[in-house]
């Protein structure tokens, strides 16, 4: 999507197995790529420096010629962006370290952008990169529903189906895995009287009902036969 939108010759690729057009205006790697780069520009440091003799580095030869590819690399004089995706991954415990040291790293004639649709201290993470990078942070909150919306599948040996009920497929959409009633509508007549809803259900009607998690028959059906047994 990057080259069609870009041109071809202008959108590389860096995932530490994979390396295509490294260098590119535009470049897609993964976030530890990212952070060696960056720790590599600011320090002016690689494996091969501080006095470190070769022979004293236990490394084959493509890990040498990837090295020294990436002290090439390191050089972000003129990255004038970096988007870092999925930034609330920053609160986890393995890789979070990888995030804060891209920020910390990121030279300060580039802009960082931070993007996430599920970052819940937003406002402290910003005044945390402000102290650390002596850069004002500008925080964009959007409203509403996700400007791109999550789809679940679960995989079978046959094909992917979709985990929850499509909430926008109205009543009698088949359910997914763990069925999310999405539309409202109650599945058996004991509960549409639980819920004092008296007739038949429309699609009308859906705004009214309330909403909420429901087994798919299937699986419940195999949970109910194993408490059985």
């Amino acid at each position: 999507e990057m080259r069609q939108i870009f041109g071809g010759d202008k959108v590389g690729l860096s995932t530490g197995d994979i390396s295509i057009r490294r260098g590119a205006d535009v470049t897609i790697m993964t976030t530890e790529v990212y952070r060696n780069m960056a720790w590599r520009a600011k320090t002016g440091q690689s494996n091969l420096a501080n006095g470190i003799e070769q022979d004293d580095i236990q490394m084959d030869n493509s890990q040498l010629l990837e090295s020294a590819r990436m002290d090439e690399f390191a050089d972000l004089s003129s990255n004038s962006i970096v988007v870092l995706d999925e930034f609330h991954y920053m609160g986890q415990k393995g890789r979070g370290s990888t995030w804060e040291e891209s920020v910390i790293f990121t030279p300060q004639h580039t802009q960082i952008v931070g993007l996430s649709a599920t970052l819940p201290n937003a406002h402290r993470l910003a005044a945390w990169m402000e102290s650390v990078t002596g850069r004002k942070s500008v925080l964009v909150e959007a409203g509403g529903k996700r400007p791109v919306p999550l789809k679940y599948y679960f995989a079978s040996k046959r094909d992917f189906s979709p985990l929850f009920r499509d909430v926008a497929a109205g009543p009698g959409a088949d359910h997914g895995l763990l069925g999310l009633r999405g539309d409202g509508i109650t599945k058996t007549p004991k509960k549409l009287k639980d819920m004092k809803v008296k007739g038949k259900i429309t699609a009308d009607d859906n705004n009214a009902l309330p909403r909420g998690l429901e087994l798919h028959p299937t699986l419940q059906s195999s949970l109910e036969r194993r408490l059985a047994s």
